[in-house]
């Protein structure tokens, strides 16, 4: 038996990310959906909503028995598996830190290009919120981009100012 816990993605159904993240929390799971804090207009006021990054996706890190544990739960429907060995998909730790780190930090919202990019100059964020995350620099409509590498998803993606950027070699 595997008692080594690794971050792997879990589908769940539509609309059920938080109750899942809920009841796993519960049994002591570590787990999270990947949510974005913005702000949210309607026709009489401004509200502070959350948004879910990627829909009917939670991470989890578990070991084998805790991984059959959470395909137990009504709401998770299947772990996601690897394009290429077909094996389960398991995210390294710093890339789930990585990824985090994004997601609570950065001033603009994020968004993930599930199409694997051509990776760019390797960069290091040396300014604002972001100081001291590396990742890969591009380009989307004339606008630089900072991109977080997550194997099994894509890249998780933020504007970000060239100059807030120093190419590692």
């Amino acid at each position: 038996m595997d008692d080594e816990k690794r971050w792997m993605v879990a589908y769940t159904k539509m609309h059920h990310e938080r109750k899942a993240v809920e009841r796993l929390k519960a049994l002591g799971i570590e787990c999270f959906a990947p949510v974005m804090r913005e702000v949210r207009q309607w026709s009489d006021r401004k509200k502070l909503a959350e948004r879910l990054v990627v829909s009917m996706t939670i991470f989890t890190k578990v070991n084998e028995t805790e991984r059959m544990l959470v395909l137990q739960d009504p709401s998770v429907s299947y772990y996601m598996m690897d394009r290429g060995s077909k094996q389960l998909a398991v995210i390294r730790d710093e890339e789930i830190h990585a990824f985090r780190r994004v997601l609570a930090d950065s001033e603009g919202p994020v968004s993930i290009n599930p199409n694997l990019l051509a990776p760019g100059d390797l960069v290091e964020v040396m300014s604002g919120p972001l100081a001291g995350v590396i990742g890969h620099f591009s380009t989307y409509r004339g606008k630089g981009m900072l991109s977080i590498h997550v194997e099994a998803l894509g890249y998780a993606s933020v504007e970000i100012s060239v100059d807030a950027v120093k190419r590692i070699e």
